[in-house]
């Protein structure tokens, strides 16, 4: 996983106090959205281990509030992300742009060099 802010870019005090402010409040939300995650998963669980037919309503609404709950962690993660644009500066998002493009054209490099699995069974190989 790629680092928040690239490294290179040098943030002041400033910004490094609104960054931290920035994740611990979107660690936090993503704690929230993620116990509340499990304790759907468990009801789906229990609705799926009970002895006789099966709720196809109740486990389609649990679905939903399943899919809901997947849908506001993207969300904060997109608004996390729209909170470290704002944070940078017009030049350190330049600099940021040229060292994630830096950072991409090397793992294109690397997937290039190391190319494809060979294929056939592994115990063949030498």
């Amino acid at each position: 996983m790629m680092p928040p802010i690239p490294p290179g870019i040098t943030l002041t005090t400033a910004q490094k106090a609104k960054l931290k402010a920035v994740f611990e409040k979107a660690h936090q939300d993503e704690r929230a959205l993620r116990l509340e995650g499990r304790a759907i998963e468990g009801k789906i669980h229990d609705a799926l281990s009970v002895p006789g037919d099966l709720d196809h309503a109740a486990l389609a609404d649990l679905g939903k509030q399943e899919d809901e709950v997947k849908a506001k962690v993207s969300a904060l993660h997109l608004d996390t992300m729209e909170q470290l644009h704002d944070l940078l500066t017009p030049a350190q998002r330049q600099q940021a742009k040229e060292t994630m493009d830096k950072i991409k054209a090397l793992h294109e490099q690397m997937k290039a060099l190391m190319g494809p699995p060979p294929e056939g069974d592994p115990e063949d190989m030498p």
